[in-house]
């Protein structure tokens, strides 16, 4: 079955709770998505790392969403 594959968690961290982006985040987003590419079949380091840099962009470019992230 497709869905034995997935993981049991996801960190999720847009902002800079749990991971300090104020030091080299890009390499560990790299580090991270080829580890889950390592575990999970079909998913695409490179895409996975491009979905969490345009996720993150998307985010923090509101103004509102900033603010509300902010909080």
């Amino acid at each position: 079955m497709p869905h034995m594959n997935m993981p049991h968690a996801m960190l999720i961290d847009l902002d800079d709770t749990l991971i300090d982006f104020t030091s080299d985040t890009e390499s560990s987003w790299r580090v991270v998505s080829g580890e889950a590419a390592e575990h999970i079949p079909d998913l695409d380091a490179g895409q996975l790392y491009d979905a969490i840099v345009h996720t993150r962009d998307w985010f923090w470019s509101d103004p509102e969403r900033r603010r509300i992230g902010r909080a």
